[in-house]
C-alpha cells in the first residue's frame, strides 16, 4: 500500500520506477479532501539476459563437429554442440564484451569476444577449430662423415619415436609424433 499525502488537486501522472523494471505511469484525478486510489500498478522486470548462437566446424573441412564444448568466460555456461555443430547458450548477462571459447578433442581451441543484447539473441557465425597435427614423416640418409659412406643399420631416435637405417642409409622416419 502506499499513501501520498499534500498532492496538489487536479490531473496527476503517478510514476513507479524500481531499479531491474520498467517504469510504468498511472493517470488519477485528486479531488481536494478526498482519498484517490490508483489501484494496482504493476512493474514489468526488464530483461536483463540474451542468448548466444552459433555453429562449430573443422577448419579445414567446414565439417560441422558434433560434441564440442563451448563456454562462455564470465558465467562459466557450457554447452555441447548437436549432430550439426550448432549450439544455443542462453541466460547470458546483457552489455558485457562476453568471451566465447569453443574446444574438441583433436582440434585447437578457438575463442570469440561477443555483446549480448538483453532480451536478445545474437549470432557468432561459425567458430572454426584447427585440427591438431597428427603423426608425421619424413626421411634422411646417414653417412660416415670421413668417408661420406652410407651407413646401414645405424639407429636414428628422439622423444617418442626410433627407428634404424637401411641397407642404403635411408631413414624410413613414419609416424613421427607432431
Amino acid at each position: 500500500n502506499l499513501t501520498l499525502t499534500c498532492v496538489p488537486p487536479g490531473p496527476q501522472a503517478l510514476t513507479v520506477r524500481r531499479s531491474g523494471f520498467r517504469p510504468e505511469t498511472k493517470a488519477v484525478t485528486v479531488v481536494a479532501g478526498t482519498s484517490v486510489s490508483a489501484g494496482t500498478i504493476a512493474l514489468t522486470p526488464l530483461t536483463t539476459f540474451g542468448t548466444i548462437t552459433g555453429t562449430v566446424t573443422n577448419a579445414s573441412t567446414g565439417a560441422p563437429l558434433s560434441g564440442a564444448t563451448v563456454r562462455t568466460g564470465s558465467t562459466f555456461l557450457t554447452t555441447t554442440t548437436d549432430s550439426n555443430g550448432n549450439f544455443t547458450l542462453a541466460g547470458i548477462p546483457s552489455g558485457l564484451g562476453e568471451d566465447l571459447s569453443a574446444k574438441a578433442s583433436g582440434f585447437s581451441p578457438a575463442s570469440k569476444v561477443i555483446t549480448v543484447e538483453a532480451g536478445k539473441t545474437v549470432s557468432v557465425g561459425t567458430i572454426a577449430l584447427t585440427p591438431l597435427p597428427t603423426a608425421s614423416t619424413g626421411t634422411g640418409t646417414v653417412t660416415n662423415a670421413g668417408t661420406v659412406a652410407p651407413l646401414p643399420g645405424a639407429t636414428v631416435g628422439g622423444t617418442g619415436f626410433s627407428t634404424t637405417t637401411d641397407r642404403h642409409g635411408n631413414l624410413p622416419l613414419t609416424g613421427l609424433p607432431p
